[in-house]
């Protein structure tokens, strides 16, 4: 009889902490987030331009609800006022069902392209509230002219700044005086330069897929005059840089054989 009245008494302890638990658990009301939980698909976009692309940039821009239509506002930053880059519209909308839209940023004819310019700006999501908690707000973009390369021949790149010499191959592009050293310091990255009728060397500051132990990514762009082509020797005068200063200022070459 004792062992009978305990297990009633456990049973219905048991009981009421179901019934408690069921009471907390329909009084609790879980809903799920009514932001749009926008996003771009990277930190990082990179482009080449071509004629086909018919003077625009398409940028994606994801949400995670598909439900109703929807439109949000961009700011593009970086491009400076001489850029020939703009936005065609400060405002993309997603319609319903989709959870994809398109930032179109313009260009213009592609002539007014420098060749060997890299044009770095960003783009951001405005609306902070509707960024998804895990989602990418600014988007940085990077976006060159796409050139045509031949292999010119090859020769012997010196490094004041790596105090090294190596040899190296050399492209020029089919719509100008433009020159490309392929995989000059890491593979994959390029150095990309001009000669100007008057053989002085035209060149921007360009990543060279060096990373430093304790600076991070080298930079190598233009310093002082003196970057020229004498013969079959080119010579950039120029500043290996990072993110925290400057290297200082140093003198590659490259013989063509």
């Amino acid at each position: 009889m004792k062992n009978r009245i305990i297990y009633l008494i456990i049973s219905g302890i048991a009981f009421v902490n179901l019934i408690s638990c069921n009471t907390d658990a329909e009084g609790t009301l879980y809903s799920l987030s009514d932001k749009q939980e926008l996003s771009f698909a990277s930190t990082l976009m990179s482009s080449e331009v071509v004629q086909e692309d018919n003077g625009m940039v398409k940028v994606p821009v994801y949400r995670g609800k598909a439900d109703g239509e929807y439109s949000t506002t961009i700011k593009l930053e970086g491009a400076g006022e001489d850029s020939p880059f703009s936005l065609k519209s400060d405002k993309i909308t997603f319609q319903a069902g989709q959870n994809i839209a398109y930032a179109e940023l313009l260009f213009g004819d592609l002539d007014q392209l420098e060749p060997v310019a890299l044009y770095e700006m960003s783009l951001s999501l405005i609306d902070s509230e509707q960024v998804s908690p895990s989602g990418v707000k600014t988007l940085d973009l990077k976006i060159r002219r796409k050139l045509t390369w031949e292999t010119l021949g090859s020769g012997v790149y010196s490094s004041n700044f790596f105090g090294a010499s190596w040899e190296q191959t050399i492209e020029k592009a089919k719509e100008g005086e433009v020159y490309r050293l392929p995989d000059r310091i890491e593979t994959g990255v390029h150095f990309i330069f001009s000669v100007e009728p008057d053989n002085s060397i035209n060149f921007g500051k360009q990543e060279t897929g060096y990373v430093h132990s304790s600076y991070g990514m080298v930079s190598f762009g233009p310093s002082l005059a003196g970057s020229a082509k004498e013969g079959n020797e080119f010579i950039f005068v120029g500043k290996y840089t990072v993110s925290a200063g400057s290297f200082g200022t140093f003198t590659d070459t490259f013989t063509l054989e």
